[in-house]
């Protein structure tokens, strides 16, 4: 048995992030934001949103667009932000769920979530990981959902205390600098899910899982 199922196998929590963990879908929104603001902009700024975006996987975009518009903007205004918002917004839900499935998360889930208790703790906004949930028919999946604006450590702080399970019984899987900070912040184990082509997190030694085929 591998270490990693050992992990899994023997905690009674696990919390999901979802981009880069349940879907495949970190590069995919780094192209749109790319294209949100190639249109207008150009390539300078474009190309400068997606290596941000790249570099800082895991932070909402209720701190990157702002700052995106600072770039290109004298003055960022509430209306501007929210404009910008929803042109993503509509633009997100249906590229993540036509996106790709991590290779077997999907029936791990399916498996697993009446013997084991999943959060998800995600930094896509509240309102629309809840309908990306439901249109992938897998929202029965998880007790507790938490989004953006919530940080990522206080939601593993508050599931912690809400579920009332302890640290050291559960395991997050991330794939981020956020979602690590996250754990190690309340002594929860970490599982980095990683495709190997790229150094998530830089200095990390910990376990690494690159799909759910043999877990």
């Amino acid at each position: 048995m591998s270490d990693v199922k050992k992990i899994l196998d023997s905690s009674r929590m696990i919390i999901w992030d979802f981009d880069g963990v349940i879907k495949d879908s970190v590069a995919i929104k780094g192209r749109l934001f790319r294209d949100l603001f190639n249109a207008e902009f150009g390539d300078e700024i474009s190309n400068r949103v997606l290596q941000h975006h790249k570099a800082h996987g895991g932070v909402s975009r209720y701190e990157k667009i702002p700052l995106y518009l600072s770039w290109c903007f004298d003055t960022v205004d509430d209306a501007l932000v929210d404009r910008y918002l929803g042109k993503f917004s509509e633009q997100t839900i249906k590229a993540v769920v036509n996106s790709n499935w991590i290779v077997g998360v999907q029936d791990y889930l399916m498996s697993n979530y009446q013997h084991k208790t999943f959060v998800l703790v995600s930094a896509t906004p509240q309102d629309e990981i809840e309908i990306i949930l439901a249109q992938l028919g897998i929202a029965k999946c998880f007790s507790v959902v938490y989004g953006a604006p919530a940080a990522k450590v206080d939601a593993v702080k508050e599931c912690l205390t809400r579920i009332n399970i302890p640290a050291e019984q559960a395991v997050f899987i991330g794939d981020a600098p956020t979602d690590y900070k996250a754990a190690i912040n309340n002594s929860v184990p970490f599982l980095l899910r990683s495709d190997g082509s790229d150094d998530n997190i830089p200095g990390y030694t910990g376990h690494t899982i690159r799909d759910f085929c043999d877990v």
